[in-house]
């Protein structure tokens, strides 16, 4: 009797190797898509917040108020969409690698390449010493430390708007410019999508919701007349400009 132990004769399946996702191609138009969608949300929210002020106050808050109030809820969907769009823009054009020494400095990388697709985009490009240009250039930049966003919107908007190549002193100029609009987008874009999409949604349907209840305490008081007419007037009549107003950052969400 052959009392030999069996040999095991399965064989190892192996599962066959997946290709890893290909990542989306990002294009030269989608760094000015990202812009705009933060600059679209910045003009949403200095509405929101333009509209509500008007509506808590008893001798501003007109019919033409409520309703404009009311379009800017039915737009909060829209804002919630490009809110989410630009958190996912974000990761990549202000992603960790363009940085050195987590997040401290702006790559010596990243600005000179920067630099170079600058310069060469200028066809008359032809400084006393190039070379010695480029490089102070770069140092100057380095030493200025813009984040990666502000950096491209300078080099984008240096070549979209100047004829020659700038002066160190112009670049810099530029930089500190878009710097403070990055600052203000910023600003308009922190916090958690959901988070603050509720936070201002229901600030403004609340301000509606206490309007309404004032202006038709008036009309019942005054029969129809009075405030309630002119209000019936002011809404045909073309928006007023929004008054001044403390910045989006004094009004964040908590």
């Amino acid at each position: 009797m052959n009392t030999a132990p069996l040999k095991n004769s399965t064989a190892m399946v192996k599962s066959p190797k997946v290709p890893p996702a290909i990542k989306a191609k990002r294009t030269y138009a989608d760094f000015d898509h990202f812009v705009a969608c933060a600059d679209w949300l910045g003009n949403f929210f200095d509405q929101v917040i333009a509209t509500s002020d008007r509506l808590l106050d008893d001798d501003k808050a007109t019919r033409f108020d409520l309703q404009h109030a009311q379009n800017l809820v039915a737009n909060f969907p829209e804002a919630r969409r490009r809110l989410g769009k630009f958190k996912d823009s974000e990761g990549w054009y202000n992603r960790k690698e363009l940085y050195e020494n987590n997040y401290g400095t702006i790559s010596r990388r990243v600005v000179s390449e920067s630099v170079g697709l600058l310069l060469g985009a200028f066809p008359n490009s032809n400084p006393a010493d190039g070379k010695v240009f480029t490089r102070m250039l770069i140092e100057e930049i380095i030493v200025a430390n813009p984040n990666a966003c502000v950096l491209e919107s300078a080099c984008r908007h240096i070549r979209r708007t100047m004829k020659f190549v700038p002066t160190i002193a112009e670049v810099l100029s530029v930089l500190k410019k878009e710097t403070t609009r990055w600052v203000e987008r910023w600003e308009t874009t922190d916090g958690e999508v959901d988070d603050t999409i509720d936070y201002w949604r229901k600030m403004l349907e609340r301000h509606i919701a206490e309007a309404t209840a004032r202006l038709e305490a008036i009309a019942a008081g005054f029969g129809g007349r009075g405030k309630l007419a002119a209000n019936a007037i002011v809404s045909h009549a073309p928006s007023p400009p929004h008054p001044e107003h403390e910045s989006r950052a004094s009004r964040a969400p908590p």
